[in-house]
């Protein structure tokens, strides 16, 4: 039958999405049958088959195995393989993609199985047999919903009304970035990205005592250094210490101590201690959930430990961590994360879909938070510039808008004018 329903679009775009991360396979739920189109079907199952081997579906491996099999004939040449590989709008979309196909292959599979009662009808039928062949056919194209049950909007509209009730005063860290940015809520995963040495952990040592001092309860989480270093680091800069004078000694001690000691109450720390660098997620969890807090940064995510074959795995597995506790609890948190090396040079906003981890790392999120600034400033460059930091807003779940505004760092905290 001609003309059935299809989105040859959406089965290209999830095998370029493969090709880029071939974690996203084993995140799907597509059969050799969901895809209408007979090159991209055997493009999938060479994936499948390729997964079963143990060897990774990447442009190269599939190329090889179809010309080896002798199937590349059918699917079309090596350019639809490099078509897919480089037309994929957004690692980001692949589960759009997926559900796409799946809403035509649901259709195609109604439309043929009518016809098939159709035709059954115009010859010499029985009645049971037929209500048993209905009955077959209504069950082979009912969609899967497993775990779902119906809600009416009443019941729906208890939920939003304790949402509308809960605290929405919390902050990005300047008013700037307040009027841009969509505003901070319970229940937020938030990735804070950016190059090594930028400026991740002073921005969000500034983020959290702001966001404490409108008396929200802030664990801050430091996993790579000691929170004696980190605050010691924020002393010096408060009271303007230079390198110089810190290697002289030339400062007042009693001041330091007072700098740290003015931080509010209820921004807290913890010691941890681990002999191997890295700290497990059972730990973290046991640290986000066991106090009332309202909001947790985590610095960073490449010092939590998780089981899995391969870094990326090991970072989706905590990303459904945390997102497993935001569900469940009214609290914000805030992972500080890196970019994958290699994309620095070519732009100092790097895209979303760099971040270190797979793809569904980058869905997983609410927010998507870079900072960046200049690493390499002229030596004429004066001090406004050398304390600019331009903060982008490149991923917001709730309200879809792109923001970026430059902030600048002075006496150990962020303005909005230098």
């Amino acid at each position: 039958m001609n003309n059935l329903p299809s989105d040859q679009e959406a089965e290209r775009s999830i095998i370029g999405c493969i090709f880029s991360d071939s974690s996203i396979l084993k995140m799907i739920d597509l059969e050799k049958d969901d895809f209408y189109f007979t090159k991209y079907q055997i493009v999938f199952m060479c994936m499948k088959y390729l997964e079963t081997k143990g060897i990774e579906p990447d442009l190269t491996t599939v190329d090889g195995e179809l010309k080896r099999s002798g199937n590349m004939d059918k699917v079309g040449g090596s350019w639809v393989l490099a078509e897919a590989h480089s037309s994929v709008p957004s690692l980001t979309h692949f589960e759009s993609y997926v559900k796409l196909i799946k809403n035509a292959s649901y259709h195609r599979k109604a439309i043929l199985g009518m016809q098939k009662l159709s035709e059954y009808l115009k010859g010499d039928y029985n009645s049971s047999e037929f209500v048993k062949k209905l009955a077959d056919f209504t069950e082979d194209i009912k969609p899967k919903q497993e775990g779902m049950h119906d809600v009416n909007g009443s019941e729906i509209a208890n939920d939003i009304d304790i949402l509308l009730e809960s605290r929405m005063d919390f902050t990005w860290g300047t008013q700037n970035l307040d009027y841009k940015f969509s505003p901070l809520s319970p229940s937020k995963y938030v990735i804070l990205a950016g190059e090594t040495g930028v400026g991740k952990t002073t921005f969000a040592l500034h983020f959290a005592i702001e966001n404490a001092k409108l008396g929200h309860k802030v664990l801050y989480l430091s996993l790579e250094m000691t929170n004696r270093a980190l605050l010691m680091r924020y002393a010096r800069s408060k009271l303007n210490i230079s390198k110089v004078d810190w290697k002289k000694k030339q400062y007042d001690k009693e001041e330091i101590k007072e700098a740290v000691a003015s931080l509010p109450e209820n921004l807290v720390f913890k010691d941890i201690e681990t002999s191997s660098g890295q700290i497990d997620l059972e730990r973290i969890k046991s640290m986000i959930t066991d106090g009332n807090y309202d909001i947790v940064l985590i610095d960073n995510f490449g010092f939590i430990d998780s089981i899995g074959k391969d870094e990326n795995d090991k970072f989706k597995n905590i990303s459904r961590y945390i997102v497993e506790i935001v569900k469940k609890k009214p609290i914000i948190i805030v992972a500080l994360h890196h970019f994958r090396k290699g994309g620095e040079k070519e732009s100092r906003i790097r895209n979303i879909n760099a971040l270190m981890g797979t793809a569904k790392l980058a869905h997983d999120i609410d927010f998507c938070v870079q900072v960046t600034r200049d690493m390499n400033p002229d030596e004429d460059a004066g001090p406004e510039n050398k304390a600019e930091l331009s903060v982008v807003l490149q991923k917001d779940r709730e309200w879809g808008e792109f923001a970026l505004s430059n902030i600048y760092y002075k006496d150990g905290e962020f303005t909005d004018r230098y």
